[in-house]
């Protein structure tokens, strides 16, 4: 029953039950019998979900790993029709995990593609692609990874309440392709991303947090567009570092986030540990005074933030006849992503990712309001009762459609056990 035999031979034409079951109480442990039992009477039954479920048990059961690819081509393969599509899918992923030869694998993975109903599951042709995509990347296809990925974002792009294993799947392998190419800010991003679909505990090996956190903290260092580390600070992710050698890549973070430059000159020894940075040290200099400087503006009054040459020179610690082009960076940081240049909107959208400090400028004067909306508002999350009594409000429905309100996407959750307070 080897990976390579299930899937090189040719699929037959209908399924022998009876002799598909005796060869697996014949083969197996016995560990494994009372599923090829409840295959059998399920399949004879046609409880296609129970069978489903019955499945879903028998590849997590850790003795089932070198029967895997055989049952799934000689018994799944018969009735994959019969199953919801996104859930085979997920099986034929689990199951692709156990065929090393990269060419079989990818076989196998493309097959399966080649059987699925895009257009009555998109999202289990989404999370094939994105599968194939990463099986791309570890062989070393960059090109064709990033063909699969850009088709599995035009779908996934176009659908609503995908669940969450699926956009794991895209921003896992979107986060891979950009760590491979050195992207830093596209990394930062799909990473973050992928971490708001998955369960920390669950989902991820401590090694995988740890690396995870580590190279978050070293694209948020690097990336060229990332001056708000708001949203990973207040990660869990980054507990992952605690207790290790690569903790101080916390405390640095933080340390930016402050635009405390006395800070980052006291750390700025550990920097060896890290050739990357050691080799980018004058990028993060600007860097920290960068944000020193946004710090030092945010800390001042409303009505009191006119700053001399001089006084940015001593909170920066930069010769004076550095500060014009530190300023003209800052201005210009962001310029290269949005048409607008007032150097208020350049800041707000730095906060794009922090929720508090948006609300906050929404409260500073009036011409910060449409900016800090812009990204406050894109995203909406209220409760089903909420939901209830505006849709239920026809005046209130009809005066939200004729107005702007910058909003995006409006996520209505279900709470069926228990009501949850505003997400907002």
């Amino acid at each position: 029953m080897s990976a390579a035999m299930a899937v090189d031979a040719p699929r037959a034409p209908k399924l022998d039950l009876e002799d598909f079951t005796a060869k697996g109480l014949s083969l197996t442990p016995p560990a494994l019998h009372p599923y090829f039992e409840s295959f059998q009477l399920l399949h004879s039954r046609r409880l296609w979900h129970q069978l489903t479920q019955k499945l879903f048990q028998f590849f997590d059961e850790p003795q089932s790993q070198p029967y895997r690819v055989d049952v799934f081509e000689r018994f799944v393969s018969d009735f994959e029709n019969k199953l919801n599509q996104l859930r085979l899918v997920e099986i034929g992923v689990k199951v692709s995990k156990e065929i090393e030869n990269p060419q079989i694998h990818l076989t196998f993975l493309t097959s399966l593609l080649s059987r699925i109903d895009t257009a009555k599951s998109q999202e289990a042709h989404v999370l094939l692609l994105a599968t194939i995509a990463h099986a791309k990347l570890l062989y070393g296809d960059l090109e064709g990874t990033k063909t699969d990925m850009d088709a599995a974002w035009k779908v996934l792009d176009t659908l609503e309440g995908v669940e969450s294993g699926v956009n794991a799947a895209y921003y896992g392998v979107a986060a891979d392709y950009y760590k491979a190419r050195a992207e830093y800010a596209p990394y930062y991003r799909h990473s973050l991303l992928y971490l708001a679909c998955v369960d920390l505990e669950k989902d991820l090996t401590s090694e995988e947090r740890l690396v995870r956190a580590h190279d978050l903290g070293i694209s948020a260092f690097l990336g060229d567009t990332i001056y708000n580390f708001g949203e990973l600070l207040m990660h869990p992710i980054l507990d992952a570092l605690v207790g290790t050698p690569h903790e101080w890549i916390k405390k640095l973070l933080f340390t930016f986030n402050e635009g405390n430059i006395g800070k980052f000159e006291a750390l700025s020894p550990l920097f060896p540990k890290e050739p990357i940075l050691q080799e980018n040290y004058a990028f993060l200099r600007q860097k920290i005074c960068l944000m020193a400087l946004i710090e030092s503006v945010f800390k001042r009054n409303a009505d009191n933030r006119t700053m001399s040459f001089q006084k940015i020179a001593e909170e920066t610690r930069l010769p004076v006849d550095e500060v014009e082009h530190l300023v003209m960076k800052a201005l210009s940081a962001d310029e290269h992503q949005t048409p607008r240049s007032r150097p208020e909107e350049v800041l707000i959208d730095h906060l794009h990712y922090d929720r508090l400090a948006l609300a906050a400028c929404c409260l500073v004067c009036k011409a910060w309001l449409h900016s800090s909306r812009y990204h406050l508002l894109s995203d909406v999350r209220i409760d089903y009762l909420t939901a209830q009594r505006i849709l239920g409000a026809e005046t209130l429905s009809k005066t939200a459609m004729d107005r702007d309100l910058l909003v995006d996407h409006l996520l209505i959750h279900l709470w069926l056990s228990s009501i949850r307070p505003n997400a907002l």
